[in-house]
């Protein structure tokens, strides 16, 4: 046996005698002479070729790729009585439609072979079950017969319909055998050998020579036949090191002309290191090339591996140059070893596979399939499951691959979403407009298409490592499409950066596009009307600001609509508003039904000029440029450039004329904004000061949002009396009256809002003008209730919580959630009952957006509010039914507009909502996203409605977060007690 391997290495049974040429570091051979022989010696005739330099072809490009899909073998899987498993390497065979794949069995489980299959990929997707094995070949050595086990190693195929199968492999260095490159016939059978170099052989020398099971894992033919190629898995016994962590490995890539069948070239090609360390304490590593396809004579794709025990499968693809690497074929042995000064091929990540999301096994094989119907070539991946059918899989991974090149405009599409999602590009151009604070960018088109539909820009996500860019520059990119977005909302399309290429520098960043009345206007009422059916930039909001996705543009004249948030937004309209409807009086955009404002948008001071303080009528003088962007279900704009000059609108906070005397009755309810123990102080003070000097200190005050002692912090308290301590006190401090309250302490952590504070609704009143009914001891769920007596209609308790163990208020699962509890408080006034029921009703948290993925959108949390309301309205119609002239008021933070169902059920036919009384422009108490909408209301019975007077105090929706007092306007209302009415 030892005999008989060592005659197979040595015997030379296919010799080619050939003059060479070599011009500007390539072969060039000219009028070639092959001469073939078959087995038996015999000479079968000449082949005269003229061969062209390895360089002449224009290189190939890989422009992007896109994944497919998988498919799995099913575990020890037999044909023809043969295991199927350890599937190395893969070859379609276009005349026939079948693929050909080799097994890396040394024969422990059945003769070396290949295996034909079918791969269905006809629907442009590879289904879980799209391979078919047919049968199974075995190879034949050079005798005739089948390898005989330890001899062989088969690893990497190649073919030529209706000629010849090229099989390479490792050999089994360890006992002794030595690597081969093969020809053979489709039924298995030897047809020659290739030359391999001696240096790949160890002939008595252990320092050089493959590595044991590190050999010709790779096989590929150029497209054109000429030429066959192959690569060692890591460096040659004298090369260096094999990969390790830290550590890449040079491996060499051979080249042979498939006529003469002797090396015609030789490269270095370095192997990244092993990815990831084993966790398994001693645990087996290892990292290389596994395999080759050759795209023209100049470029290939490879696949690296890196397993890690514990870890798992790393694999990477690369594209390939092999121009201005050194051609080491004429190099002595001396020369062999100078690895590190000697220029390899160059390469360029194509696609990670961990990115695809799905379980890697033991890649080992790549080749192309057939055209999909758009014209893009399959690319398919095969892996090895070492014969372990209970660890590992066979499987395959089929990708499309195309080489025509995309644009900005091209990967944006007239759409939401890339048409090229999830799929990775190369060649990518564009110009550097905007650097974020983290190092991401934003690139626009050098050179424009003609369609507004499709945004000539781009989000880049920088990779570490690549170099740093700033505006000017021009790159080319690769990377893959990601759409990055959060539930419910739209996603943003993204480059996730894999290479970067600068190509040149303009000298100054180039000037957004002028967006307004004068350029491209913006839709100044609709949203969306048709479902995201149909992208439509002229007609929709939504559609058009995703049309500028990315790019460069520039406002002029800009407007304040929406104060600086908490966040330091600002949202503003172009020209001065002077393209916008619905205007509120103090220049704000009102809200109304159907008109929900998409020509607001929002900036954003993250990466540019500091956040400015500004007031709803404030407006921008001259050009306001930055990139447009989408975040938290809202498009904005990135600011790049210094802001111009700001004119700031006059309007202050307002002051309400209508003040509590002798028969008229002062109601204002105002939500206070989380108010609790750690509020600032200038805070508390200025809400003291408002209370008294804009609210003119109302006879009864309707708070929301007030938390209990201690805020936040989850600890169990659940009382107010400190936080309520707080504002009495900053009221008195004013000039005001020395308030008294009524409330009732909720059940810890079941009313909603921050967890921890308790917020809970409150009724302050001055004792002097009215005064309070106090019945019953109630607790946090204890339910008031209408009853009635010789002296007329009362509630029990009072003050006392409405329905607080109601689906409604209490809570439904996912359904509905917990809420804060209407109060139920009766006074007296003047000698006659007054019923106040102050609400906060449950917050639009669960909505999806109005520049959600969802149109219309989803409004959840309507049905439960319109349930508040009716309970609400089921109580009052009570109170009317015993006493039809009976005083209530209804009042809050009912967080809905007066146009929408919740409104509409509490009103029904027995209250008057006052704040529909408010002339329109006036008619807001809050501003959400530059929206002014009204969220609050006050509501009476017929008998208080005829002669009552509505005062909308603006000044907090409209104020810069940090020096209003509230994020909501209050309101108050004066009532005719007078009994001549």
């Amino acid at each position: 046996m030892v005999f008989r391997r060592m005659v197979f290495k040595r015997m030379v049974f296919n010799r080619v005698h050939v003059r060479q040429i070599r011009l500007s570091g390539h072969l060039r051979a000219s009028r070639m002479i092959g001469i073939r022989w078959v087995r038996s010696g015999m000479f079968l005739g000449c082949t005269f070729l003229s061969l062209v330099p390895l360089a002449a072809s224009e290189p190939s490009g890989v422009s992007r790729l896109e994944y497919l899909g998988q498919a799995n073998l099913a575990p020890a899987l037999e044909v023809d009585g043969t295991l199927v498993g350890g599937l190395s390497g893969i070859a379609w065979n276009h005349s026939t439609g079948e693929y050909y794949s080799v097994s890396d069995d040394p024969g422990n489980h059945g003769s070396a072979r290949f295996y034909r299959m079918t791969i269905d990929l006809e629907s442009g997707r590879l289904e879980r079950d799209g391979v078919d094995v047919l049968g199974v070949s075995i190879l034949k050595d050079p005798l005739g017969q089948p390898y005989e086990a330890d001899l062989v190693d088969p690893e990497g195929i190649a073919l030529i319909p209706g000629e010849a199968i090229y099989i390479s492999s490792e050999g089994q260095i360890e006992q002794g055998a030595g690597p081969f490159i093969r020809q053979f016939s489709f039924d298995g059978d030897y047809v020659r050998d290739f030359e391999i170099p001696d240096r790949y052989l160890h002939v008595g020398d252990p320092g050089r020579g493959l590595r044991h099971n590190r050999g010709f894992e790779s096989l590929t033919l150029t497209p054109d036949g000429r030429f066959l190629i192959t690569a060692t898995e890591n460096a040659l016994e004298q090369d260096g090191p094999e990969a390790a962590v830290g550590q890449p490995s040079p491996s060499r890539i051979l080249i042979f002309d498939r006529v003469t069948a002797e090396v015609t070239a030789e490269f270095f090609y370095w192997t990244e290191p092993i990815a990831t360390p084993s966790i398994v304490d001693g645990g087996y590593e290892n990292a290389g090339l596994v395999d080759l396809l050759a795209l023209d004579q100049q470029t290939l794709i490879s696949v690296e591996r890196s397993f890690s025990e514990g870890v798992g499968n790393a694999i990477q693809l690369f594209l390939v140059r092999l121009e201005g690497a050194a051609d080491l074929s004429r190099r002595t042995q001396e020369e062999g070893g100078t690895t590190r000064a000697t220029p390899p091929v160059s390469k360029e990540l194509l696609l990670d596979l961990s990115e695809l999301g799905v379980d890697l096994d033991n890649i080992e094989g790549l080749g192309f399939g057939p055209p999909l119907s758009d014209g893009r070539r399959t690319l398919l991946l095969v892996g090895d499951d070492n014969f372990s059918a209970a660890a590992q899989l066979t499987q395959f991974l089929a990708f499309a691959m195309s080489d025509e090149p995309v644009t900005v405009a091209a990967l944006q599409g007239a759409a939401h979403r890339s048409p090229f999602e999830g799929q990775w590009l190369r060649g990518l151009t564009g110009r550097v407009t905007a650097v974020s604070s983290n190092g991401d960018f934003w690139i626009e088109s050098i050179a424009a298409d003609d369609d507004p539909a499709t945004s000539e820009g781009v989000l880049v996500r920088m990779r570490e490592g690549a170099p740093e860019v700033s505006p000017g520059d021009e790159v080319r990119l690769a990377g893959r499409v990601s759409e990055e977005g959060r539930a419910n909302q739209l996603s943003v399309t993204t480059l996730k950066l894999s290479k970067l290429q600068l190509i040149g520098k303009v000298d100054s960043p180039p000037d957004g596009r002028v967006i307004g009345e004068a350029h491209r206007s913006v839709p100044s009422e609709v949203i969306d009307n048709d479902g995201l059916q149909f992208f439509e930039p002229e007609y929709d909001g939504i559609d058009f600001w995703e049309s500028l996705e990315g790019m460069k543009i520039t406002l002029r004249d800009p407007l304040v609509v929406g104060p600086t948030s908490r966040y330091g937004d600002v949202v503003v309209v172009a020209d001065g508003g002077s393209g916008s409807t619905s205007r509120t009086a103090r220049g704000g955009l009102l809200l109304r039904p159907g008109d929900f404002n998409p020509e607001c948008v929002t900036l954003r001071f993250d990466s540019g000029p500091a956040s400015p303080q500004v007031n709803v009528g404030d407006r921008f003088d001259g050009l306001v440029t930055g990139i447009v962007d989408y975040d938290h279900g809202v498009y904005l704009i990135r600011v790049q450039d210094a802001l111009p000059v700001l004119i700031r609108s006059p309007l202050q906070t307002e002051t309400t004329s209508l003040e509590p005397r002798g028969e008229h009755l002062t109601l204002a309810t105002f939500n206070v904004y989380n108010l609790g123990p750690h509020t600032e102080t200038s805070r508390v003070e200025r809400l003291g000061r408002m209370v008294v000097e804009n609210l003119q200190s109302p006879d009864i005050l309707a708070l929301q949002e007030v938390q209990d002692d201690t805020g936040p912090e989850d600890n169990g308290v659940v009382t107010a009396a400190q936080t309520l301590q707080r504002l009495i006190e900053s009221i008195e401090s004013a000039g005001g009256p020395v308030y008294d309250y009524r409330q009732v302490d909720p059940v810890d952590g079941q009313d909603g809002g921050y967890r921890g504070a308790n917020i809970r609704v409150v009724l302050l009143f001055n004792p002097k003008r009215v005064r309070p009914v106090d019945r019953g001891n109630s607790g946090p769920k204890d339910s008031v209730r209408v009853a009635s007596d010789s002296e007329g209609v009362f509630v029990d308790p009072s003050p006392g919580r409405l329905a607080p163990n109601h689906p409604a208020f209490r809570g439904l699962g996912d359904r509905f959630g917990e809420s804060r509890k209407p109060l139920v408080n009766e006074f007296v006034f003047r000698d006659k009952s007054l019923f106040v029921i102050n609400c906060h009703l449950t917050s639009k948290r669960r909505d999806t957006g109005l520049f959600g993925k969802e149109h219309p959108p989803r409004f959840a949390s309507e049905d439960q509010r319109s349930q508040q309301a009716q309970l609400v309205r089921d109580f009052v119609s009570e109170i009317v039914a015993v006493d039809s002239e009976a005083a209530i008021v209804v009042l809050g933070d009912l967080n809905d507009h007066e146009f929408r169902p919740p409104l509409r059920i509490l009103t029904g036919s027995d209250l008057t909502n006052l704040a529909e009384r408010a002339p329109r422009p006036d008619r807001y108490t809050y501003n959400y996203r530059g929206n002014s909408q009204l969220l609050d209301h006050i509501l009476v019975s017929r008998w208080l409605a005829n002669r009552a007077e509505i005062d909308i105090v603006h000044g907090n929706s409209d104020s810069a977060f940090s020096v209003a007092t509230s994020d909501h306007d209050p309101i108050v209302v004066r009532l005719d007690y007078r009994r001549e009415r």
